[in-house]
């Protein structure tokens, strides 16, 4: 009889991956204080659980937390912030402060716009459908979908 160990010799080994290292409070209160200097725009806030990709994109709509990816660029953020921005407030979005350029060049950006479950956001943001304040309703995605490379 063969032992259940011994059948799972086959399978594919667990890699090392790099661990995620939280900031401390004083790195958010001063990763804050760089956003709001910068004008990176109300959207965009310090990810505290990985100092190295350390912005978040999230909107608090009606009492409820809508998140949309960790970004290692401010730019991209920033980027990011404002199509999230648009998607949930229309023509009474704040745009943040991002350089088209390198925004449009970067992995992450390209890797966030082609996520399937961004495309509702993108499409109000285009004006493809109304915002989210306007009536468009949100179309809520499931983070358990295998759709490749994860952005989040």
């Amino acid at each position: 009889m063969t032992s259940i160990l011994s059948k799972l010799t086959g399978l594919n080994k667990a890699i090392n991956t790099t661990a995620k290292v939280e900031m401390t409070d004083h790195q958010v209160l001063q990763c804050k204080e760089a956003l709001n200097r910068d004008n990176r725009g109300p959207t965009v806030n310090p990810n505290r659980f990985d100092y190295a990709i350390p912005y978040r994109v999230s909107v608090n709509y009606s009492n409820k937390w809508y998140n949309f990816g960790n970004f290692a660029s401010a730019d991209v953020a920033a980027a990011v912030g404002t199509i999230v921005s648009v998607a949930f407030f229309g023509d009474k979005a704040v745009a943040g402060a991002y350089d088209e350029t390198l925004v449009e060049g970067a992995e992450e950006f390209n890797d966030w716009l082609a996520d399937k479950r961004n495309a509702d956001v993108i499409a109000k943001a285009n004006g493809e459908q109304p915002s989210v304040r306007d009536g468009g309703a949100l179309e809520e995605t499931t983070n358990n979908v295998d759709t490749g490379k994860n952005p989040f």
